[in-house]
């Protein structure tokens, strides 16, 4: 890893200010006994922390109570069974937890951020001298994107209105710090993912100065010989991925170019674009020349482009493409 500490300190200067908006759920629930689940629907996506507030009827609790919570986008993902799951995608981002509750009446303030629309709360054991209450439950939600700023979209066809609304509702949730390319799995900042959020953002909350962070954390902080990672870690200190993506690298000069459309930004331009055509020249050198004096990527090198899921696919034909449309990128960047 090589870092930039010129960068990262310019980086670090543009780390906007979280907007924060509390949603609570207070209506009654019948007192919980062993066995019992309850289901909280917050009618809308949240991102941020929560609290819940316990009470007990009957006995003075004489015991904990033991309890799982859930936490879920989508009321499917509750019936879900974690232990079951053998995906190569780790477990640990199922979005879960056990707790003892051990002083009740009290409050239970959860450490992590969460993704949610909905929780569900089980008693998995509790006295049977006491029932559990919950009492209210509180969520902090959190973003950096400024509602005020988002420009109304209208249309005769109201279902491009209603897909219009859930887009930028994602793209808010994904302004954290950084614009993460999920606040519930990865929550980090990646190249590809950077790019499409920043286009999205110059047509709804023009929050530029965050695209901007982003390119310098990306130009801050690189793999051994400069050549720009996939992705960034932001916590607990900034730190590039060891992943390689051909095609993420080369995105750099094509954000950068189409930030600079949007800004002029003079101090971008000068800071960032030795960087920028860095990976171009490096991408070049991946290629081999032809009979004709053309240049073609090699087969290895097109190994390590994303470009798409698929197993085995061949993707020389689809990483040279997006050689060639950073080089147009890298072209009007001079």
């Amino acid at each position: 890893m090589e870092q930039n500490s010129l960068f990262l300190s310019k980086a670090e200067a543009l780390k906007p200010r979280l907007n924060l908006r509390t949603v609570i759920q207070n209506k009654p629930a019948k007192p919980m006994k062993k066995g019992d689940v309850l289901c909280l629907d917050f009618q809308e996506h949240l991102v941020g922390t929560v609290r819940i507030r316990f009470g007990f009827s009957g006995s003075h609790p004489d015991a904990p109570a033991w309890l799982r919570l859930k936490f879920a986008e989508r009321a499917l993902e509750l019936e879900e069974n974690v232990e079951s799951y053998h995906g190569w995608i780790s477990a640990s981002w199922v979005q879960q937890e056990q707790v003892h509750i051990y002083t009740i009446p009290s409050q239970l303030e959860l450490p992590h951020r969460y993704a949610f629309r909905y929780i569900q709360l089980e008693v998995l054991d509790i006295s049977s001298k006491y029932m559990l209450t919950v009492e209210s439950v509180e969520c902090t939600a959190c973003s950096s994107a400024d509602e005020n700023r988002l420009q109304p979209y209208h249309n005769a066809d109201k279902e491009l209105e209603k897909i219009d609304r859930i887009a930028c509702r994602t793209l808010h949730d994904c302004m954290q710090s950084v614009f993460e390319d999920g606040p519930k799995r990865d929550r980090r900042l990646w190249m590809g993912d950077l790019r499409l959020q920043a286009m999205a953002n110059y047509q709804t909350y023009r929050q530029n100065d965050l695209v901007k962070r982003c390119l310098y954390l990306f130009a801050g902080s690189t793999l051994p010989g400069g050549r720009v990672g996939a992705g960034i870690f932001v916590e607990p200190s900034v730190e590039v991925d060891d992943t390689v993506m051909f095609d993420y690298s080369l995105f750099f000069a094509v954000a950068l170019e189409e930030y600079l459309q949007e800004t002029d930004d003079t101090e971008a331009l000068s800071d960032l674009y030795d960087v920028a055509m860095q990976q171009i020249e490096m991408s070049i050198r991946m290629c081999e020349e032809t009979p004709e004096g053309g240049l073609l990527l090699t087969k290895d090198a097109a190994k390590d482009a994303f470009i798409d899921w698929t197993e085995n696919l061949d993707k020389r034909a689809a990483a040279q493409a997006v050689l060639i449309f950073a080089l147009r990128y890298g072209r009007r960047l001079a």
